[in-house]
């Protein structure tokens, strides 16, 4: 009888490595992911921890300056519809995060909301801008807000994009498959090695309401970019964070007193929708737009409509007038 249990676990221990095995998937080298995914515009800095970042600037070089953050595993493309339209008029700034898009992420690097917060600043002073509006999606909309409350002396203006960071309560959309199982301690560290296509796919089509703008293409870059040295680890951290002294940070949105734009997809299941509302209810000076029918970046999703909203806000409430 032992002897016949012994086999069956040996077995099913094989199987599950054979199964292990074939899910598996390598990093792949910085070299082979920048020839894929760097254009012309592409430019790279070395931070003073050695942080290598990735990063792009268009735009007339003494007009307004607009700095663009994305959200979790994301990469600066997804600003790629706003930014050729606002180029024309405003310097607009993206990078890659630290363990997103083509930037790199160190043993030391700084992955909470206040490190992140601390590398926008860097790449601020990097850059040698002096003050800017700041634009976040998502992960990025939290690291924008934090900013503002501990650096609103640097900011023309706040947009937040479904921006994510307060603590939620009994909402009723369940989160993406991806999160579930990066959170769960069982399934999360095993994620970092495997093939996770299915489970970005999956993300992703919960960010949309339009299913058709889930190309394989994307798929295809999201996973890539996570597949970079360091960035599903990093990935994993980040999935797993706890925020820390949100009630205290809350409390300083208050008396942030900078233009604050707030926009946000009704039918957003990532982020809670009703957000919106409390980022209203807290910044003082702030509009809410809400989009029927739009999920989680409506900057993507709706670039155009989304972008008469911005515009608006930048020309009327934060610049008064269009730059020339």
């Amino acid at each position: 009888m032992f002897r016949r249990i012994f086999i069956f676990l040996l077995v099913v221990a094989a199987v599950l490595a054979a199964g292990w095995l074939a899910l598996r998937r390598d990093d792949i080298p910085y070299d082979s992911l920048e020839a894929k995914y760097t254009t012309p515009a592409s430019r790279f800095l070395t931070l003073e921890s050695g942080l290598k970042v990735h990063y792009r600037i268009d735009g007339p070089k003494d007009a307004p300056v607009l700095v663009m953050v994305h959200g979790f595993a994301s990469s600066f493309v997804t600003w790629d519809d706003w930014a050729e339209d606002l180029s024309k008029t405003y310097r607009v700034v993206r990078f890659d995060l630290p363990g997103h898009g083509l930037t790199r992420v160190l043993a030391t690097t700084d992955l909470s909301t206040d490190g992140f917060t601390n590398f926008v600043n860097q790449m601020a002073d990097a850059l040698q801008i002096k003050s800017f509006v700041l634009i976040g999606s998502s992960m990025g909309g939290n690291t924008a807000w934090n900013y503002a409350v501990t650096h609103a002396d640097r900011l023309d203006g706040l947009v937040l994009v479904a921006a994510s960071g307060l603590p939620e309560k009994n909402e009723d959309d369940e989160p993406p498959l991806v999160f579930k199982l990066i959170r769960n301690p069982i399934t999360g560290p095993m994620m970092v090695d495997l093939d996770i296509t299915p489970f970005i796919r999956d993300g992703l089509k919960k960010s949309f309401v339009d299913q058709a703008l889930v190309t394989d293409e994307m798929v295809d870059r999201y996973v890539e970019l996570a597949r970079a040295p360091g960035h599903r680890k990093a990935l994993l951290e980040l999935a797993t964070r706890r925020e820390t002294d949100i009630d205290v940070k809350m409390e300083k949105m208050k008396s942030v007193n900078v233009p604050v734009l707030i926009l946000f997809g009704e039918q957003d299941h990532v982020v809670p929708p009703s957000f919106g509302e409390v980022y209203a209810s807290y910044f003082p000076q702030s509009k809410l737009v809400m989009y029927d029918n739009v999920g989680h970046l409506p900057q993507e999703e709706i670039p155009a409509r989304s972008l008469e909203d911005l515009t608006a806000f930048l020309t009327g409430d934060v610049f008064t007038t269009s730059p020339e």
